[in-house]
């Protein structure tokens, strides 16, 4: 039971952190000191990724019991389910 709350204060912890890291755009989006092209499939790489992102986070911050039990970390953030999750969301909104 100790291992397992710490596990989970951990992830809070982490899905804090990852919280405040996702949300930060720029128009630099890749650090080259320039705007260019490149950075311009980064900010729509940003947009598309924000639902499955934001879902991800919010499952770590507040059910993290159950993003555990899916092994579910920042390290998913703009990943596979990120974006299987975004894909519903942009296709049954439009």
């Amino acid at each position: 039971m100790a291992a397992s709350s710490a596990a989970e204060q951990q992830l809070k912890i982490v899905a804090d952190l990852a919280w405040n890291v996702r949300w930060q755009i720029a128009l630099d989006m890749n650090g080259d000191g320039l705007v260019t092209i490149s950075d311009m499939w980064l900010w729509l790489k940003w947009i598309f990724f924000a639902p499955g992102d934001l879902l991800l986070l919010l499952l770590m911050k507040y059910w993290t019991p159950i993003a555990l039990f899916l092994e579910i970390s920042p390290k998913d953030l703009s990943g596979f389910f990120s974006g299987l999750i975004s894909s519903f969301v942009w296709f049954f909104d439009s």
